[in-house]
């Protein structure tokens, strides 16, 4: 999971809670090419009730928004679609070298 605060992009640390994919790696590289700044922090339930905008990644889907949470709903990120197209330029650059 990440979520945004500002400029900043969250996402716990890798400490056997998460799984340290690839899609997960990616998005950690593509973040300060865009202007953001990434850091894994604990990410508590207050925490996740403030974001301004939240997303699951996985090697199948890429970049997923998340809609809503503990039914609060959470607004679409424009940062989040951003952080997707770059994302999506990546895979077509590697497919392109592949």
């Amino acid at each position: 999971v990440f979520i945004w605060e500002g400029d900043m992009l969250l996402t716990p640390p890798d400490k056997g809670a998460i799984l340290p994919g690839i899609t997960r790696a990616a998005v950690l590289e593509l973040v300060p090419d865009l202007g953001f700044e990434a850091r894994e922090e604990e990410i508590t339930p207050a925490r996740l009730a403030k974001a301004e905008g939240a997303f699951l990644t996985n090697s199948l889907m890429g970049l997923v928004p998340l809609s809503r949470i503990d039914g609060r709903e959470i607004p679409a990120c424009p940062k989040t679609a951003r952080l997707a197209a770059a994302y999506e330029l990546l895979l077509d650059a590697a497919a392109k070298d592949g």
